[in-house]
Order: structure tokens, then sequence, then C-alpha cells
């Protein structure tokens, strides 16, 4: 299992990147997710995404929002508990690509 974070080539904002980044990077610590992969493409908004065997879900899309880091935790943590996956290695790969 491993999280996907699709990130907008269009919209140059860094601090809310990293904002979304640091949820992410705090949810998978806290699941057990041991890969994070970033990829910067054309979308419109940042999408983060569960990779589970090969079924890709979205779990938070940051358009129109002005979420803090801990609410789009908290929302993350949520969308996993509903997904009900826990990886078992506590070994973190950050990715960009």
């Amino acid at each position: 299992m491993e999280f996907l974070i699709l990130a907008s080539s269009l919209i140059s904002d860094r601090k809310r990147e990293r904002k979304i980044i640091e949820a992410v990077i705090e949810a998978a610590e806290e699941a057990g997710i041991t890969r994070i992969v970033k990829r910067t493409c054309n979308v419109l908004s940042t999408g983060v995404y569960v990779v589970n065997e090969g079924e890709k879900k979205l779990v938070y899309n940051d358009w129109g929002k002005d979420l803090d880091r801990d609410e789009i935790y908290e929302i993350l943590v949520s969308s996993l508990k509903t997904l009900n996956g826990k990886a078992e290695s506590s070994d973190l790969a950050f990715i960009i690509s």
C-alpha cells in the first residue's frame, strides 16, 4: 500500500503543497504505510490517492479548500479507516518523480 500525491504543475503554491505533504507523511506513519510517491502533472488541484494492489482510490482532493495540516491529516486517517487498510512495516520511503 502506498500514498500517491498528484500535485498540480499549473498552480504554484508551495506552502499549500507542503501542508498536504506533511499531513500525508503523518497519516502514513499512523497507518503504517511505507511508501509515498509524489508526481507533478497537469491536474487542477492536488489529489492524494491510496494505491493498493494496483487499485487507486482518491482519499483527498484540495480543490477549493483551505484546510490546515491537521484537518487534512484527519481526513486522510478517516479515509484510511474506511478503506480498512494497514501496512505492516515501519520504514517510510518518500519518492518525488
